[in-house]
């Protein structure tokens, strides 16, 4: 996850100044451009089996994290790269190509989705798209198709806040602390990530990710557009989730190097 690190360690084994560029920025554009397709399109695809799409992203999450970890830190999720660049992991250009990778990828892996099913079956899941229900635009008879909740948009907001802010501490403790970095870090990540879906499957569908909510919402809308409806929430939800283990994290979790407070106290 720890971008900067892994460029400088390779920097002083004489690496990086061969292909330069194409390390520093066009590679991790595309680990985070593939990873974040083929995540979506896992996800929306899980749709067709009932309740059981939490542990498909939860899996998915270890593979691709485990394989494309060492490229772009595997981010996948804007979420993910505030965090990171909140935190000293990444700097703010790679930052903000992350993050049209990811749009980007989200896009298409549901595009993949919708193009890889016939339209009944495709709507039939609702594209994979995430939806809150909220008073003001559904009824209860409405909802009771999707498993999910009345909520108020205030509620789920908080919802994806926790949410995430569960995802990025371990992110954070795993795979960008100095002294926390682990092996294992791609299957805590994978079991943040799997928790989090089933505690928001009935709430808010468990995103944790602002693009898991786009990319399927762009390619679901030509069939029923109220799928944007309460779509900000996918991302204040994460973002405010995102700012808030960040601040836990550099004031009091964080080694000596990015610990901001208390850092002669042992």
């Amino acid at each position: 996850m720890d971008l900067d690190e892994d460029r400088e360690t390779m920097g002083l084994l004489g690496h990086t100044h061969q292909n330069g560029i194409y390390k520093r920025y066009v590679q991790p554009f595309l680990a985070e451009l593939v990873g974040t397709t083929l995540f979506l399109y896992v996800a929306t695809m899980s749709h067709t089996i009932s309740g059981l799409s939490p542990l498909a992203q939860g899996f998915v999450f270890v593979v691709l994290v485990g394989s494309l970890g060492h490229i772009s830190g595997a981010h996948f999720n804007p979420a993910v790269t505030l965090a990171a660049l909140l935190c000293g992991a990444i700097r703010i250009i790679p930052a903000v190509t992350y993050v049209g990778a990811q749009v980007t990828g989200a896009v298409l892996g549901a595009a993949l989705c919708r193009g890889s099913m016939k339209n009944t079956s495709y709507i039939s899941i609702g594209g994979g798209a995430l939806r809150v229900y909220t008073n003001e635009s559904y009824t209860n008879e409405s909802v009771s198709h999707q498993q999910q909740f009345v909520v108020d948009s205030g509620n789920a907001v908080v919802v994806e806040m926790m949410l995430t802010t569960l995802l990025i501490l371990c992110i954070l403790m795993t795979a960008i602390d100095t002294k926390g970095k682990t092996l294992v870090a791609p299957l805590t990540i994978g079991f943040a990530i799997g928790a989090g879906a089933f505690a928001g499957s009935s709430t808010t569908g468990g995103a944790m990710n602002p693009v898991r909510a786009f990319g399927p919402a762009v390619a679901f809308t030509t069939f029923d557009d109220t799928v944007w409806d309460n779509h900000w929430i996918y991302w204040v939800g994460p973002f405010s989730g995102s700012i808030l283990a960040a601040i836990i994290y550099r004031l009091f979790l964080a080694h000596d190097d990015r610990r901001l407070l208390f850092k002669k106290i042992n």
